[in-house]
């Protein structure tokens, strides 16, 4: 799809400043602004223009003058009112100012000076001269040093030379800045900073992100004035204890380092509020953390070797942390030896062979008809008196893996099962059986473990074995190059297509973190096959053992007969238990309540006697863990996630607080889930009319129309839903809250009800007939007439598209049609009689493809952007996957271009492409007008007002907008809204370049607010800063 969308360098002229630049009075200052311009080919005429202030401009498409030794005239210097000048560069294309002019130093007004992006080979000099100068920011420009004249600006508040190669070190000189309080020094190629730092006493904040930096000197623990130290992705393996005297520190970044531990003194910084070590190697945090305030924002997920607290505690923040230390003071710790292991695989590859052989040591005969329905549990006790684990054991019909998801989990272990007698060497067998299901738990899980265990190992030649296991082995490792080659190419693009003061920058920002993490986090796998001990030579056995010890395994076993391999596997199962590195939550230290809840669970589920159900509303468990264990407030919280982790219980806490979602008995799960979704049922034999039925007022021609309806048109009803789940005894407030479960996750939406007054489900799990191309074509035509309005819009998901989650798009999308008719992979919905809306999916693409035939357009977008919005946050429930959205050229559709060209657009936003212009029409240039690609800004604001609880009509598109006009005045604004000083400085440390700040910012008053959260308050604040021309933005929608 990337082929699709717009060419790097393809831009269009928006404006052409040949003639005099325009200026106006922008908060008290003339201003020339020419950011929108795509395309500076000369340096305008500035001094034409009375008393000019501010300047800003893109400088990479300036050409040489003739007779100039610069691409800025030396005349351009005698502007003695200047006082801001920013000419920004591209940071993808080596191009911009080589040099600036001679006399660039008798701009004695400038107080602030922007260079980024551009290609300087040395410092320029005559910056030194500046001695007003305020703001220095020389990012990304190629320099490898920096004057030693830089002492000079005595003045300077703030520096940025960022992305700029200073491997051969720091001048000391720009250590004798009197008045320097911000200093950016991020991805520099620093392996040290000279003692001299200390010298820089008003120095506030200092960020040394993405260096090579192994420690801090401790002259920097004399910057007494700091509040802002930030030194992400380095090297950094301790942090001194006299941290302790930088009293003044509020915010402490030390993300993706090789921190072991933290000084107790930390707790002792009393101004703290925030502290982020995600992703180092910590094991423990220090005791004295529980001193710390509730309000401290401490940050510690990502810490895989995190013992005490443990990791699924740490994540959930400062008081569970608290808790935990607390509760470990008190009462007698207890070691942990829990772990989950989930089957999975193709059907009839042996999983539940595989799993009774483990558990009960007896092989198991097996047959098609013993397929596994859905879901299976079982425990595990691996050593007598040790370890022991829950096995899940998952059904390996496709049509399953949309409820399986439910059911993963990060700290478990996942064994792929392959049949190694239907497996074949090449392409297409290694996707079905390995690399489907590697892509679809690596979708949900980052970081997973997963071990490749193949099976039938007794049905084949000991050399087909060998050379079976190695095609996989060798598969997967080409699989991940490509992945990983993938996730580069991606990240490249959005790079590509960022800009350093264009309004998208926070969205690619965001893509390009979960696109980092993809790549950081890629699963472990199997990656040697084992060798019997007497095959291996004595002399190599010490170098294998010691080779495999951070290694998974493959073991080929028959579950069948003898057993062969079994053993050695349980014998690996344990081996890797135990390896910290890849299980670190094993062997850890539990709070005594902790055990105590967990048997009182137990007891709960073996004594449970109808019409109670092993499931409780979270406000019920929080109840019963204060009953049982005396535990409360976040302490429940952080105990449900540790027993979730174990398999122990299912908790759900995106379910609201009046619902089930603390299930305590996993084979009840299962059941409901069994009972309702089986393939056999599809094969009309699941379901069978028994006379029981009719306390249900159900006879048997009537079961046999439902179960009909349900199988033809995947429509459920709710007396056929109450025989399915008889053997469940629910009452009827049981049974109305596991149907509200079932609309909750996706899986089912309630339709109307009929001239009957019948209550029923729709369940696309249960949609076989897929739409024909004729019938179609009677339908929807591929092609609209041409009255007819038509938007097209297509997510392109490369590699893997979850299962069941075009069914999820469907039943989400239900409710916004008159009338309905869906089908296994598509669904046509009637907004109105003029209205329709399409979605479709094909491979790994989905196409939402509205039309109307009517002056209706902004009834259509706004239909298509809630299925947008739907469809976004299912995606994102899948932390591994990319996407691309287009939007396909209008004028393509209309010609029958076979394949048509995509312009990359981001509705929710109204972001278009760079280009507007048709990259199929060779001949004859057709330019796409914007309103055919992304909806009106206007139509943004307007729907935005009837969305509840929505913060009225202050939309994020406009937040996008304002985020790169307020460089300076964003914490003034942000007081102004009635933020906290606090708030403002976590969303300071959050965040690193301001536009960024600035669109978190507004977002946090918006989440604040609610309601309240007003375009009229937004205006008053503008107001009382000063900003009158971005009030008149902010009134244009308010108008509309």
């Amino acid at each position: 799809m990337a082929s699709e969308s717009d060419e790097e360098n393809d831009f269009v002229i928006v404006k052409d400043p040949n003639s005099k630049p325009e200026a106006r009075t922008i908060n008290g200052l003339v201003t020339a602004d020419l950011t929108n311009y795509d395309l500076v080919t000369y340096f305008p005429d500035f001094t034409s223009i009375n008393n000019l202030q501010v300047i800003r401009m893109p400088s990479h498409s300036l050409e040489d003058i003739p007779g100039e030794d610069c691409k800025i005239p030396n005349s351009f210097c005698n502007m003695k009112y200047l006082k801001k000048l920013c000419l920004f560069g591209d940071n993808h294309r080596i191009s911009g100012l080589t040099c600036l002019p001679r006399d660039f130093g008798q701009l004695q007004s400038l107080t602030e000076l922007n260079l980024q992006h551009n290609s300087f080979s040395v410092f320029p000099e005559q910056i030194c001269q500046l001695k007003n100068l305020e703001k220095l920011y020389l990012n990304s420009c190629g320099l490898t040093s920096i004057s030693t004249n830089i002492s000079s600006l005595i003045n300077l508040l703030e520096a940025d030379f960022s992305q700029n190669d200073f491997s051969g070190g720091l001048p000391e000189q720009l250590f004798d800045l009197p008045r320097l309080k911000d200093l950016y020094l991020i991805e520099c190629k620093l392996d040290h900073l000279p003692p001299k730092i200390g010298n820089l006493r008003q120095l506030e904040g200092i960020r040394l992100n993405d260096n090579f930096l192994e420690e801090f000197p401790d002259e920097v623990f004399n910057l007494i004035h700091l509040k802002k130290l930030s030194a992400n992705n380095n090297r950094i393996s301790k942090l001194s204890p006299k941290v302790i005297q930088l009293q003044e520190l509020r915010v402490l970044l030390l993300k993706e380092n090789n921190l072991k531990y933290l000084p107790e003194e930390i707790s002792k910084i009393l101004s703290l509020q925030v502290v982020n070590v995600f992703d180092n190697k910590l094991t423990c945090l220090p005791e004295t953390i529980t001193e710390m305030d509730s309000s401290v924002q401490f940050v510690v997920h990502g810490n895989e070797y995190l013992q005490r607290p443990p990791l699924s505690i740490g994540k959930e923040g400062i008081d569970s942390i608290k808790g935990y230390l607390e509760s470990m003071k008190k009462e007698r710790p207890v070691h942990s030896n829990r772990m989950m292991i989930v089957m999975f695989g193709e059907a009839g590859a042996g999983k539940t062979c595989l799993t009774k052989a483990l558990v009960k040591s007896k092989a198991t005969d097996w047959s098609e008809d013993d397929s596994t329905v859905g879901v299976e549990m079982h425990h595990w006790k691996i050593e007598p008196d040790g370890l022991e684990a829950c096995i899940v054991d998952l059904a390996g019909q496709r049509r399953y893996q949309h409820t399986h998801p439910f059911f993963l989990s990060e700290e478990a272990l996942h064994i792929l099962v392959i049949n190694l007698k239907k497996y074949q060497c090449n392409k297409e067998s290694f996707k079905q059986n390995v690399e489907d299901w590697i892509e679809w738990v690596t979708a949900r899980l980052l970081k997973p473990r997963i071990m490749i265990v193949p099976t039938h190992k007794d049905e084949c030649k000991e050399k087909e074995v060998i050379e079976k296991c190695k095609d996989i082995l060798d598969r997967i490792q080409d699989h991940e190059k490509r992945k990983v080659k993938r996730l580069d190419a991606e990240m490249k693009k959005l790079q590509r297509n960022s800009s350093p003061l264009k309004d998208k920058g926070v969205d690619v920002r965001v893509q390009l973190e979960n696109i980092k993490m993809m790549k950081k986090h890629r699963p472990v796998l199997s990656s040697r096959l084992y060798v019997e001990p007497h095959q291996a030579k004595s002399k190599n056995l010490q170098k294998m053992e010691e080779e495999v010890a951070n290694c998974i395994t493959v073991v080929p076993v028959s579950s069948k007969e003898e057993l062969h391999g079994v053993i050695p596997l349980k014998e690996e199962i344990k081996r890797i238990a135990r390896v910290n590195d890849l299980f670190p939550s094993i062997g850890r230290d539990l709070p005594q309540s902790w055990v105590v809840l967990e048997e009182a669970i137990k007891k709960y589920r073996k004594d449970i006697m109808f019409p109670n159900i092993p499931c409780m509303t979270l406000e019920d468990f929080q109840n019963f863990a204060l009953s049982k264990a005396n535990l409360s407030g976040i302490q429940v919280l952080a105990v449900l996630k540790y027993l979730d982790s174990v398999g122990e219980i299912k908790f759900y806490g995106e379910i609201g607080t009046d619902q089930y979602s603390v299930f305590l008995d996993l084979q009840w799960l299962c059941q409901i889930v069994k009972c309702l979704f089986r393939h056999d049922i599809l094969e009309g034999v699941g379901l069978k009319y028994k006379e029981e039925y009719e306390e249900f007022d159900m006879e048997e021609i009537k079961f046999d129309q439902h179960v009909e309806d349900l199988i033809d048109n995947g429509v459920l009803s709710e007396i056929l839903l109450r025989c399915i789940w008889k053997e469940l005894n629910l009452d009827e407030k049981e049974f109305q809250k596991l149907i509200k479960a079932l609309v909750r996750f996706g899986l089912a939406c309630e339709l109307p009800l009929n001239q009957y007054q019948e209550k029923k489900l729709l369940i696309p799990w249960f949609l076989h007939s897929e739409l024909s191309p004729t019938a179609k074509e009677e339908k929807f035509p591929s092609t609209p007439n041409s009255d007819v309005t038509e938007y097209k819009l297509k997510y392109a998901i490369p590699g893997y598209l979850p299962a069941g989650l075009f069914d999820r798009l469907c039943v989400h999308s239900y409710a916004l049609g008159v009338d309905v008719n869906t089908w296994k992979n598509s669904m046509l919905i009637f907004l109105d009689k003029d209205i329709q809306i399409f979605l479709e999916v094909h491979d790994t693409c989905i196409t939402v493809t509205g039309r109307t035939n009517s002056e209706s357009k902004e009834d259509l977008w706004s239909g298509l952007l809630k299925i947008v919005e739907d469809l976004d946050s299912l995606l994102k429930e899948w932390p591994g996957l990319v996407w691309n959205t287009y939007t396909v050229c209008p004028h393509c559709v209309k010609s029958k271009e076979s394949k048509p060209h995509h312009f990359e657009c981001k509705w929710l936003l109204a972001q278009g492409p760079k280009s507007l212009r048709c990259k199929k029409s060779r001949i004859k240039k057709v330019t796409i007008e914007l309103d055919l690609l992304v909806p009106p800004e206007d139509l943004l604001c307007q729907r935005c007002k009837s969305q509840k609880p929505v913060s009225e009509n202050v939309t994020d598109f406009l937040i996008t907008k304002l985020s790169g006009s307020l460089p300076k005045d964003w914490k003034t604004l942000a007081s102004y809204l009635g933020l906290s000083k606090d708030e403002i400085t976590v969303i300071d440390a959050n965040a690193q370049r301001v536009e960024e700040k600035t669109n978190d910012m507004l977002h946090k008053w918006k989440t604040k607010n609610a309601s309240d959260a007003t375009r009229s308050k937004l205006i008053k604040a503008l107001e009382k800063t000063e900003r009158t021309d971005l009030v008149e933005v902010v009134q244009k929608h308010l108008d509309d």
